[in-house]
């Protein structure tokens, strides 16, 4: 059995729509489940998760260097 889940900090609804149907593709009860734990924020709200994470991930850079490149340090800190 594989189960997975991870932690995701989203800008908008758009994104969590999308990880919710990329989980439904991944899965195939009950031998593979994937699951997305989603919330709307910036990347900061990892940090306020007290969770431990096997991987951090960013993405939807939406042209805004400055923000991503803050966001990416934020993850690396994880």
């Amino acid at each position: 059995m594989y189960r997975k889940t991870y932690f995701c900090v989203c800008d908008g609804q758009q994104e969590e729509m999308y990880l919710r149907h990329v989980a439904s593709l991944l899965k195939i009860f009950p031998e593979r489940v994937v699951a997305f734990n989603t919330t709307r924020g910036s990347a900061d709200r990892l940090t306020k998760n007290y969770t431990e994470y096997d991987n951090a991930f960013l993405f939807d850079h939406d042209f805004k260097d400055i923000k991503f490149r803050q966001n990416i340090i934020i993850c690396e800190q994880l």
